[in-house]
């Protein structure tokens, strides 16, 4: 947690262009166990990407979820909020 309260209150963190993406969580859900398995496979450093699977499977398949692309110097991922909460910031 302390990473990522570090990346969002880093003062070069931007939105990535044409924020957000909405799309219904199955979509997101999908994606995500993509770049999951993509990442296990190219042994790749990431966090919270389990934590955004474990929620996305909680909601109902046609709930939208938004998206916002952020990047700093040194990161970039994406933030998906539900109803004004965060659900994950994966990066």
């Amino acid at each position: 947690m302390k990473m990522l309260h570090n990346l969002l209150s880093s003062p070069d963190i931007e939105e990535i262009p044409n924020n957000p993406e909405i799309s219904r969580a199955d979509f997101f859900l999908n994606v995500s166990k993509i770049r999951l398995k993509m990442t296990m496979e190219n042994k790749t450093s990431i966090f919270d990407l389990n934590d955004l699977i474990f929620s996305l499977e909680k909601l109902p398949a046609d709930t939208l979820v938004e998206r916002y692309g952020l990047k700093s110097k040194k990161y970039f991922g994406d933030c998906f909020v539900l109803e004004k909460t965060s659900l994950a910031v994966v990066l």
